[in-house]
């Protein structure tokens, strides 16, 4: 219950970030707060991006919540940057690695016109919890005009 409660919680702020360039208020440069409950794992992960560098991914990280508990969940979080000079549609998509390398889960999520300079903030959360989660050791993140 608690994950369902989470996913859609993610859902949530993942379409109202997604919608507040849209609203006219801020710049659209607010820099991410840190979730208490988190802890940033250190990866060397692969961030992939359009070649014409119109986005970049200005951080990245792995985190964990509920660590050692069959509760424990992952997610990447990521901020995304338009350095182009017009509004894009963007979808990021984390591939979730197990110690071997081994593709084991996929999250996406996409946003419309995310402003020219304008950032968006992301969580891409791993589909399992608990053991499942523990398994995932790396993450690649790729970045993509969706339009």
């Amino acid at each position: 219950m608690r994950r369902r409660a989470l996913l859609a919680r993610t859902a949530l702020l993942t379409t109202a970030t997604g919608l507040a360039g849209c609203s006219g208020l801020g710049d659209g440069r607010d820099s991410p707060t840190d979730s208490p409950t988190a802890s940033p794992t250190a990866t060397p992960s692969t961030v992939r991006t359009p070649e014409n560098g119109s986005l970049g991914v200005v951080e990245h990280t792995l985190s964990r919540s509920n660590e050692g508990s069959e509760n424990e969940l992952v997610a990447v979080e990521a901020t995304i940057e338009n350095g182009g000079s017009e509004p894009a549609d963007v979808t990021a998509t984390a591939r979730f690695l197990d110690d071997a390398g081994a593709v084991i889960d996929e999250s996406e999520a996409s946003t419309t016109d995310l402003a020219a300079g304008g950032r968006w903030s992301v969580e891409l959360l791993f589909g399992g919890s608990g053991e499942a989660a523990r398994a995932v050791t790396d993450y690649r993140l790729a970045v993509e005009r969706a339009d």
